[in-house]
């Protein structure tokens, strides 16, 4: 038998996308402490948004975003917070919608658990959600250093916490302002 009716089932195997073998793709990094994942566009924030396996990794933003007034899902909840690092590296997220009014732990971060935000700039983010409502994070028992935050956080129950920059803390935050 030749070995032509072969090398189609071998050509089909390399045609399978990397990122149905290995997870998500961002544009460039693999997560790892010193090569974490880049995120550079809003598609890429879109991909760790819908990636929870993810948050446990390593990201650095290589550029600033503006998201267009779009509808954005946090990073991590209560059920899966968020715990890994994701580095600003000074730039920008701008213009982003979170209207979660049922939810809790809503921001752009929903939960950062012994995770890390650091070096990032937030402007003109709209957060709404129940309570544990911020503009950065919705709770932290994490890490949240050099961010700041500019926009409007609702939270829609009585007595519920809310923060410009962190709606519920009991980590650290330092050198931040919203």
């Amino acid at each position: 038998m030749k070995c032509t009716r072969v090398l189609p089932v071998a050509m089909m195997f390399l045609l399978v996308p990397v990122q149905a073998i290995h997870g998500a793709v961002y544009s460039g990094g693999t997560g790892a402490e010193g090569d974490p994942y880049h995120i550079s566009t809003a598609v890429d924030w879109s991909t760790l948004t819908a990636s929870p396996d993810d948050w446990d990794k390593h990201f650095i933003l290589t550029a600033d975003i503006d998201f267009d007034g779009a509808a954005l899902t946090p990073v991590g909840n209560n059920s899966t917070p968020f715990t890994g690092v994701f580095d600003g590296g000074g730039h920008v997220l701008r213009n982003g919608e979170i209207n979660l009014p049922a939810s809790d732990g809503v921001g752009l971060f929903g939960h950062v658990s012994t995770g890390e935000i650091r070096n990032l700039g937030v402007e003109d983010v709209v957060v709404s959600g129940r309570t544990q409502v911020g503009g950065l994070v919705g709770h932290n028992t994490g890490v949240v250093s050099s961010c700041y935050v500019t926009g409007k956080v609702t939270c829609n129950e009585s007595g519920g916490w809310v923060g410009g920059l962190v709606g519920f803390n009991t980590g650290a935050v330092t050198a931040c302002y919203a």
